[in-house]
């Protein structure tokens, strides 16, 4: 007479199919968002085969869900938690870059130098230009004759403040303080994602109207672009570009960086620099 031992039973192995089928089964499932994380699904499979289980198990591990797999009086139990779905968050920041360009660019200059609309102003801008600082009075590198040539169309209090211009330069003040605005995408996305809008258009110039087109366009983004945001992009005064019609007022798509992040996820940053763009050395978007 055979006696059962039952501690000789292999560690996993499945009970008698007369409890029901070995075949993993759903239990239940739940959906939760967050604007900072995005989607995660949550749900629980049982079974009565242990090996069947961990096979499903170790398929849920490969695609970078967290399996939690436990196997106790013979009914085996996957908890599966899945943050990676094909759900893209969006983070985004309009950051100020502070530059100091010539004093020759600043835009109450140019409009004082744009009054009198004729050639002669720019004798004016050559000759301080190549004078560089020091302790030189502007007359001694600007002849009277050059000088009323230059600014004869203005009035006396421009003709004023013009020569203040020349002495500022000459005594060390060349240059002004200038903000320009970049704005950066942070975009959170599956590990598993393929092309990205991060990804094209790289190193082109964008006109304000493509820019903003792109950035709250919701068949693109989660999240797109805030409305305040965009108010600041909309009302960031674009320089007189009327004597430079190769320049375009708009904004450079930068190439994008990407690292990894939690959940088998990766964070990619691009950053739109928004200036005044030459034709001559980016192209335009189409």
């Amino acid at each position: 007479m055979t006696t059962y031992n039952p501690w000789t039973a292999v560690f996993g192995q499945s009970l008698p199919s007369l409890r029901g089928v070995v075949t993993p089964l759903q239990q239940w499932f739940e959906a939760n968002f967050d604007p900072s994380t995005g989607f995660t699904f949550r749900g629980e499979y049982r079974g009565l085969d242990f090996f069947t289980m961990n096979g499903l198990s170790n398929y849920f591990t490969q695609l970078g869900m967290k399996a939690d797999f436990r196997w106790d009086a013979g009914i085996a139990t996957l908890a599966i938690t899945d943050p990676t779905q094909n759900v893209l968050i969006d983070r985004w920041e309009l950051g100020v870059d502070e530059e100091k360009p010539s004093i020759w660019e600043n835009p109450i200059f140019q409009a004082l130098i744009n009054t009198q609309g004729s050639a002669d102003a720019a004798i004016i801008l050559a000759k301080m230009k190549n004078a560089g600082e020091g302790n030189i009075a502007w007359a001694d590198l600007i002849t009277d004759a050059e000088f009323e040539a230059a600014a004869g169309g203005m009035s006396e209090p421009q003709q004023n403040q013009l020569e203040d211009y020349l002495d500022y330069y000459l005594s060390g003040i060349t240059n002004f303080l200038r903000g320009k605005y970049r704005l950066r995408l942070t975009m959170n996305a599956p590990a598993r994602w393929g092309a990205n809008i991060a990804d094209f258009n790289v190193e082109k110039i964008y006109t304000i109207a493509q820019l903003l087109s792109e950035v709250t366009s919701r068949s693109l983004w989660i999240l797109p672009l805030p409305a305040y945001l965009n108010w600041k992009i909309q009302n960031y005064v674009a320089p007189d570009l009327t004597a430079t019609p190769e320049y375009i007022w708009g904004a450079l798509k930068t190439r994008s960086g990407a690292s990894t992040a939690a959940n088998n996820r990766v964070d990619i940053t691009t950053e739109y620099l928004i200036d005044a763009w030459t034709t001559w050395l980016y192209p335009a978007i189409a």
